[in-house]
């Protein structure tokens, strides 16, 4: 297995297949560390990048709508929660202190254990991942580990990792994640940012039998270790659903001007693209798609213009 790699099994560490009931949307693209979402105004204060605040309250206003996101846990890094909470809030969310008496439960990623109260909630958001200061991170190894002969190296190395997707398959993230060569320091760093969104995760309590949580939606392409991925944000998702849905559901085979046509006469949302930027989109994401649901797929031209081809082997 490569280094960073996590299990195919999606069995967690406990050694425990993932609930079925609880859904887990994740990023594809995207790993939004602290300074990537990270945005000063004028006055000096921070909140969160427009358009990541915007995808935020996008999926959150959609759910509520729903009925499906009444009660909202969100954790992230400790300066970004008030303006998370200020998004949720312009959505129609109320906010107290008190959780007893707030559609919005809050904590933070780092030090954090044994928060009980995210099992009330109804979904999960976990914003962001954490990333600890390099020089931080080295001084501790440095500390750990005094007594070996060999000196710690900070010489970065950077690793590939994939989305295990709860139908079998897996895609490859797109930009592979930071670390180091050396095996003491890039262990550190992976209990600091791995580890802390597994942990942050389970503050869901999801293997509980009392809890309320019935989705999970992870603002980071980031693989957590035993979670199964059963669909991206936004046209990633939908397109990847319908797909899915009529490949198993049919012969196996989809044209992309059936999955365009089909897609846009199902009145799914295209995010102001027409059939024919939509077709387009398509194809440029082939590579990723043909991963997520285990196809091959065949240029064309014409009125075919590509084919996703089931493998049934």
């Amino acid at each position: 297995m490569v280094e960073g790699e996590t299990s195919n099994s999606l069995l967690s560490p406990e050694g425990m297949p993932f609930p079925g009931s609880i859904r887990v949307v994740q990023m594809r693209d995207r790993h939004l560390g602290k300074t990537t979402l990270e945005h000063f105004d004028g006055d000096g204060s921070i909140g969160v990048q427009p358009k990541h605040r915007e995808l935020l309250q996008r999926e959150l206003q959609a759910r509520k709508e729903l009925g499906q996101a009444k009660k909202v846990g969100i954790i992230t890094f400790q300066e970004l929660l008030p303006d998370c909470v200020g998004a949720l809030q312009e959505v129609g969310y109320t906010f107290s202190e008190d959780p007893a008496h707030s559609e919005i439960v809050t904590g933070y990623y780092y030090n954090l254990r044994g928060a009980n109260e995210f099992a009330g909630c109804d979904l999960l958001a976990l914003i962001g991942y954490p990333m600890p200061n390099p020089q931080g991170t080295y001084e501790e190894a440095c500390a750990l580990f005094q007594d070996d002969p060999e000196p710690i190296s900070k010489e970065p190395a950077y690793y590939p990792d994939r989305l295990h997707l709860r139908n079998g398959h897996s895609v490859t993230i797109a930009h592979e994640l930071f670390g180091y060569k050396d095996p003491r320091l890039q262990a550190l760093l992976r209990q600091k940012s791995r580890a802390e969104l597994y942990q942050a995760l389970h503050r869901a309590r999801p293997f509980a039998p009392t809890t309320s949580v019935r989705e999970i939606l992870l603002f980071t392409d980031v693989p957590v270790p035993g979670l199964p991925v059963d669909t991206f944000f936004s046209r990633d998702g939908r397109l990847f659903d319908y797909l899915w849905e009529h490949l198993i559901g049919g012969d196996g085979e989809v044209t992309v001007p059936e999955l365009v046509d089909g897609f846009l006469a199902a009145g799914h949302e295209s995010d102001g693209a027409n059939r024919d930027s939509l077709m387009r989109w398509v194809k440029r994401n082939a590579h990723w798609i043909m991963e997520a649901t285990g196809t091959q797929f065949v240029p064309g031209i014409n009125t075919r213009a590509g084919i996703f081809l089931l493998d049934k082997s």
